[in-house]
């Protein structure tokens, strides 16, 4: 192949990459025209890729360090890729919970949130099982400089667990969300906080740096927080600066967690149609801290 080929497929962001053949290893100069094509783009989509687990790993680590997948939905011989799927996975039938389905950058509740992750396509429904993204540097840049200015001195509190009022009013959804948030309270997870208008390392521009799960800004309650959140939440996804993906099985996606959030749609029938993809990423770089929360005042400290 002479090389990747770009072409965009949306106005505020993504583009097709052609070109490449992910099932073998790539070059230096194929990696960085990917590297300039993701910086421009935000999120990529290769068609026609029917790789495997160790395939996508490959791909992963031209682009740093694979994080750890979930202790669940994972093939055993490679741990470091996640099944997401509402098929069963290893003898376990699913268990009702979808992972994805807010608007939200991956891993923002750790000091190290995910850089670029990595989506293989291998099974879809019939209609439907879309994914949609959304740019933050346009949801930052369309803010008054009025907001700007308020949004800068801002720092939003990220948590893994989702709030329970998020999900539908389905009785399993509510007890599936109150038994994550009380796992995640059991293990000792502290919350993060990241800033609301944070530098994207290389591009050194502003990404509105919010999503479902930031519960408060940092020195002020959640009430007095909620109605700022909610707002700038609702702005960040104005449908001019989203990308709706529609999956083929073979494509695989790339996207870069700092400059983007994305959603994944249940727009399709979870109970009767299969949907399978493979998931891996790589590490992002230090920018959080641990949330320490006092009775009055809170407070935050910074990480050693």
């Amino acid at each position: 192949m002479s090389g990747p080929s770009v072409r965009r497929l949306g106005y505020a962001l993504g583009a097709e990459v052609t070109g490449v053949d992910l099932t073998g290893p790539l070059g230096d100069s194929t990696v960085a025209q990917i590297r300039e094509a993701i910086r421009d783009n935000l999120v990529l989509c290769f068609p026609n890729q029917h790789i495997d687990q160790t395939a996508l790993m490959r791909l992963a680590e031209y682009f740093g360090k694979i994080e750890p997948a979930s202790k669940e939905n994972v093939d055993p011989d490679v741990p470091l890729v996640t099944l997401l799927t509402n098929k069963p996975v290893n003898g376990k039938a699913w268990n009702k919970y979808q992972a994805g389905q807010n608007w939200h950058s991956d891993h923002s509740y750790t000091t190290r949130p995910t850089l670029y992750s990595f989506l293989a396509c291998k099974e879809i429904p019939p209609v439907g099982g879309d994914t949609m993204f959304a740019n933050t540097y346009m949801a930052y840049d369309t803010l008054s400089r009025k907001m700007q200015h308020i949004i800068d001195d801002l720092e939003g509190v990220h948590t893994r667990a989702l709030p329970v009022s998020y999900r539908a009013a389905d009785a399993l959804e509510k007890q599936l969300a109150l038994e994550q948030r009380d796992a995640v309270a059991s293990a000792g997870r502290a919350p993060v906080a990241h800033p609301v208008a944070r530098v994207h390392p290389e591009t050194k521009r502003k990404t509105l740096y919010l999503g479902t799960r930031v519960r408060r800004f940092v020195g002020m309650t959640e009430d007095e927080s909620k109605g700022l959140i909610d707002f700038l939440n609702a702005h960040a996804v104005t449908y001019e600066f989203t990308y709706r993906h529609r999956w083929t099985v073979g494509d695989v996606l790339m996207w870069d967690n700092r400059s983007t959030m994305h959603i994944a749609l249940s727009d399709y029938d979870l109970y009767r149609d299969a949907r399978l993809m493979l998931r891996c990423s790589v590490e992002g770089e230090l920018s959080g801290r641990e949330y320490v929360e006092d009775d009055e005042p809170m407070t935050s400290k910074a990480l050693a």
